[in-house]
């Protein structure tokens, strides 16, 4: 394993580690992350997507789940060092 497959490295739990290529991502749990990425709350997601909150908080823990996170802003920073992020 080579440190750059590393997704996320927190001290006493196992790094998610991705083989070529970083999970898939539908388009929709794209564009939620890229939200959370510029510090949008999941009821102002829902708004500017035209979503019930519930669903945005779905897409939200299948993002984690597929980037093995506990946490929004784990996902996020995992997202930025993967290049998963428009700047």
């Amino acid at each position: 394993m080579h440190s750059t497959d590393l997704a996320f490295d927190a001290p006493g739990r196992a790094p998610a580690t991705y083989s070529d290529q970083p999970p898939e991502l539908s388009r929709r749990q794209r564009e939620v992350l890229q939200l959370l990425g510029e510090g949008v709350q999941a009821r102002e997601i829902a708004a500017r997507l035209g979503l019930a909150e519930p669903t945005v908080r779905n897409h939200i823990r299948l993002v984690l789940r597929k980037l093995g996170c506990h946490s929004q802003l784990e996902a996020v920073a995992v997202a930025a060092r993967l290049d998963l992020l428009r700047r």
